[in-house]
């Protein structure tokens, strides 16, 4: 009884090859049994989909004839196909893209699937598609979205440096006449006098930062940045730095202080004036968003293979809701309406100058604490102090 019970639900494999034929037809993806490197046999999805009438009309073709002559990298579409053919073959599953044609000579992208199989004593291929022309059109907007706003960019920073060029000229005259007014060349001013003179001084420095500024934006983003990178001295950069910012410390009540830099830290690949840049613009920052009688602390350490210069500060410190956009440009928070004068462009501009000198430049902050701001270089690893047995150059690695 057990044996007749098996033999009433048993399948013969005409019962089973019936099933998969059921469910190859009833499939909304194209489907196709490629056997001796020719489509043989196909679904109706795939005559729809290339607007044939039959089957029949599409039997015994090759891979090309559906096809382009030419695939998109160029390759003829008979060599193309024959190699991912013998791909599915060797491996026994291949997915690729590819361009097909329809009757009305209409080219379509698919995302082709193929996976080896037997088939009445030889080797097969079973061949899916997925018509993939949304996404395909998608990534072309995008892929043209993205040169568009290349070349605006390239166009901003153009018009930007070009702009820039032209107003320094009569700006300088504005603060060279403005100077001179001030300093009673032309004659003795009463107090209201030298009071509109010095406003007319400041602001035409101010702008002349501005323009300064976006000047190094254009230039960077034009990759007209001319860096001399070769072996520096981290303490005179340090020096160089400190000096160029303290009178804008003493004058606002803010204490400096320097740690001793050991001498194996001493030693780093940099340009010399970006890096005294970056630093003095980092001190200057620690100083104006201080308070008086704050202070702040320069130090020199080693992180991996960089040496790092940290600014660290006991000012108010940055909200949390602005620390995502600092090296935004123009970007300036809360400071907007503080009065601190500022262009907005300071920070953007270190830390694309550090990325330029294979570096990086970050900070972190506590609000209400304070803030500590970091430029990291590479460093010279191996080398024990900075001197004459230093050969270091830009394309020397210790």
């Amino acid at each position: 009884m057990i044996k007749n019970k098996k033999q009433q639900y048993s399948h013969s494999p005409t019962e089973d090859g019936e099933k998969y034929r059921m469910l190859f037809e009833a499939s909304e993806d194209p489907m196709w049994l490629i056997i001796d490197q020719k489509f043989e046999i196909c679904n109706d999805a795939a005559v729809r989909t290339l607007g044939y009438k039959s089957q029949s009309e599409l039997r015994n073709t090759h891979p090309s004839q559906l096809s382009p002559k030419y695939q998109e990298d160029g390759k003829p579409s008979f060599d193309a196909a024959e190699e991912m053919m013998t791909i599915a073959l060797t491996k026994g599953y291949h997915r690729f893209h590819w361009t097909h044609t329809k009757k009305s000579g209409e080219n379509f992208p698919v995302e082709v699937t193929l996976t080896k199989i037997p088939f009445q004593g030889k080797d097969a291929i079973f061949c899916v598609w997925r018509d993939i022309t949304d996404q395909y059109n998608l990534e072309k907007e995008l892929r043209e979205a993205k040169i568009n706003a290349e070349e605006a960019s390239k166009s901003k920073s153009k018009f930007l440096s070009m702009m820039s060029h032209e107003l320094r000229t009569p700006l300088n005259a504005v603060l060279g006449f403005s100077d001179m007014l001030k300093n009673e060349l032309y004659g003795p001013l009463n107090e209201k006098q030298m009071g509109t003179v010095k406003s007319i001084y400041q602001g035409g420095e101010l702008l002349l930062h501005l323009v300064d500024d976006l000047l190094s934006m254009a230039k960077i983003d034009q990759g007209e940045i001319n860096l001399n990178i070769e072996h520096n001295n981290a303490s005179e950069i340090v020096k160089n730095s400190i000096n160029l910012v303290e009178k804008l410390a003493n004058d606002s009540q803010i204490t400096l202080h320097c740690e001793d830099i050991p001498d194996d830290l001493n030693c780093l690949y940099a340009d010399r004036v970006r890096a005294e840049q970056i630093l003095v613009n980092l001190l200057t920052n620690a100083i104006k968003y201080n308070q008086p009688g704050g202070n702040i602390w320069i130090s020199v350490d080693k992180n991996n293979s960089y040496t790092r210069f940290s600014v660290e500060d006991d000012g108010k410190g940055i909200q949390r809701d602005h620390a995502k956009q600092i090296f935004e440009p123009f970007y300036r928070g809360e400071q907007t309406t503080s009065g601190i004068e500022g262009t907005g462009l300071g920070l953007p501009i270190c830390r694309r100058l550090s990325i330029e000198m294979n570096g990086e430049c970050d900070f972190e902050s506590v609000y209400g604490q304070g803030s500590v701001f970091w430029l990291d270089l590479p460093r010279c690893v191996g080398c024990p102090s900075f001197d004459d047995k230093c050969d270091i150059g830009r394309k020397h690695s210790h």
